[in-house]
């Protein structure tokens, strides 16, 4: 028996009017103590959980069906109270975070030891907290139920009769593939232990609504480059792939149709549409300045690199295709370093420095950016005090020409910080030690950290003029380089890439899905003959095209 639902949200049919026949909100008695949660990379995963009863859930997320690593939790449901069934729940889940979409279907697998009737097997779904109870797609055999999951939410299997599924609270879609045209047929085909005669009439609606509806809607959409309209087809057409797998029509030959075939043709299509929502996607970012639409074009290439055949040119390593999706991907980080020595008890040396870099990916990486830039002295000033004030009125600053490079990584990853760890030191006491660490609960975040490895600037000096007077303080003036690794030594990191790089974190993904993030920090430390102060910045721009 095979239960039937609506399509993924976004389709055509979803977008009709009346879609579905009036539902009532239920409310869902959910198992909390038996909740089971896990962090499924973007490499996909398997979440399983059993109850005291026997029935066990087994959730499959495929790889690129996240578009990044996420916390799932999935909690058996106990019954579903207002639904309108007097057999009730076979079994079900509550899947968050509620409402997530995944870019390729999940599959949940209901075991179910002590068995059901097959013939009276429903699929059904809710949204949030039991909004919109309605029908889905799902296949059993009396031991067990699959569901494709195309979103999060409450997903399972009831028990009914035709009449008393029309009597309940569950909507029934009135549209697009699943009419109760789709049912009757179904109903058919099993009924006649799926022979090719008693299938034959469901397999004319699977094929007519490909060669009908599918096909002619991806060749208008891609030629006229709809975007919104070819993603929705995508999900309308992986839909329509999965329920064929699923009622094994594309393993089986049904008399004058080849729906494996069929199926191949629709992946063609997927790979069409994807490859120019891509290019689309890559135009956009460019002109409208808007980085935010890398992550839809990250989603697209691993759909790609899923479906791809040998010859594609939009392989994820195709250097074409990955010098799109760079171009969308750079950054402008500029640095603003504030400082002022006070030396001894006769001078005061005031510094600005400022550096430009911008941040591009690194060798096809999707989490590493390296940035190059400059680092020039914006102003240079000092004032004497004490005995040595007279020296203002014969010494100035002619010119502050010194300047240097700037490199730079960016990487995302959990966020880290630094922490302070017992230890035994050499002579046996103990200590307090420096460590970096993740912070604890953040291991599936992904948050920018920012490398600063300032270059060239330590043997560079301003140019004095003094008037018949020596100064011998002058060779000696401290530079911006020796405070600036005074202050941020306990931020220094030794990378392979630089040697020792000075660390900015405290930035989060959504600073850059936002386009633009600041980081403002003041620094002090007191030496042996001096003390230092610097007012630091950091801003990151997204810069789409940018060449410098």
């Amino acid at each position: 028996m095979v239960g039937c639902g609506p399509l993924p949200e976004g389709s055509s049919a979803e977008k009709s009017s009346g879609t579905v026949s009036p539902s009532a909100k239920v409310t869902p008695i959910l198992d909390d103590k038996n909740a089971v949660e896990a962090l499924v990379p973007f490499s996909g995963g398997r979440i399983e959980l059993t109850l005291s009863s026997g029935i066990s859930y087994t959730l499959e997320i495929p790889g690129a069906a996240l578009i990044s690593d996420e916390k799932v939790t999935m909690t058996p449901i106990t019954r579903i109270d207002g639904m309108g069934l007097p057999d009730g729940l076979i079994g079900g889940v509550q899947l968050e975070p509620d409402g997530l979409q995944l870019s390729i279907p999940a599959t949940l697998t209901i075991s179910v030891p002590k068995g059901y009737d097959p013939q009276r097997m429903i699929g059904i779904g809710y949204k949030g907290a039991g909004q919109d109870l309605q029908m889905e797609f799902a296949v059993g055999d009396g031991k067990s139920i699959t569901l494709p999951i195309f979103s999060f939410s409450g997903h399972g299997a009831a028990s009914g009769t035709a009449k008393e599924v029309a009597d309940s609270h569950i909507a029934i879609p009135k549209t697009g593939l699943f009419t109760e045209k789709f049912e009757e047929e179904k109903k058919v085909c099993f009924a006649g232990d799926q022979t090719d005669k008693a299938c034959k009439p469901l397999a004319k609606l699977l094929s007519d609504y490909f060669e009908n509806y599918l096909k002619p809607g991806f060749r208008d959409a891609i030629k006229n480059k709809k975007e919104k309209a070819i993603d929705a087809l995508i999900a309308e057409e992986l839909a329509w792939a999965q329920i064929v797998s699923l009622l094994s029509f594309n393993t089986r030959m049904v008399s004058g149709y080849d729906f494996a075939s069929l199926i191949e043709a629709g992946f063609g299509y997927d790979r069409w549409g994807l490859e120019v929502n891509f290019d689309i996607d890559a135009e956009r970012c460019v002109q409208e300045n808007d980085v935010t639409l890398a992550k839809l074009m990250f989603v697209r290439l691993h759909d790609l690199s899923l479906l791809a055949e040998p010859e594609d040119r939009y392989d994820v390593s195709n250097p074409q295709t990955w010098a799109k999706f760079e171009k969308c991907m750079r950054y402008r980080v500029e640095v603003v370093s504030s400082m002022e020595w006070k030396w001894g008890d006769g001078v005061t040396v005031f510094m600005i420095v400022k550096g430009r870099m911008l941040f591009r990916l690194k060798n096809m990486q999707y989490d590493s950016f390296e940035g190059k830039g400059d680092l020039y002295y914006e102003a240079f000033s000092a004032i004497f005090s004490g005995k040595a004030e007279e020296l203002n009125q014969y010494c100035s600053i002619e010119a502050s020409a010194s300047k240097g490079t700037m490199e730079g990584l960016l990487t995302l990853g959990p966020p880290k910080q630094w922490i302070k760890v017992k230890a035994i030191g050499p002579d046996g006491t103990e200590i307090l030690i420096p460590k970096f660490v993740t912070i604890p609960g953040r291991e599936g975040d992904l948050d920018p950290q920012i490398y600063i490895f300032p270059q060239n600037m330590r043997q560079n000096l301003p140019k004095w003029k003094c008037a018949n007077v020596t100064v011998p303080a002058a060779s000696q003036m401290p530079l911006w380089w020796t405070g600036f690794y005074t202050l941020h030594e306990p931020q220094y990191l030794t990378l392979s890439e630089f040697g020792d790089a000075f660390l900015v974190n405290g930035f989060t993904t959504s600073h850059l899905e936002r386009r633009e993030a600041d980081f403002q920090r003041q620094y002090d430390k007191s030496l042996a003959d001096a003390t230092v102060h610097e007012e630091f910045s950091l801003s990151i721009r997204s810069a789409p095209g940018a060449k410098d």
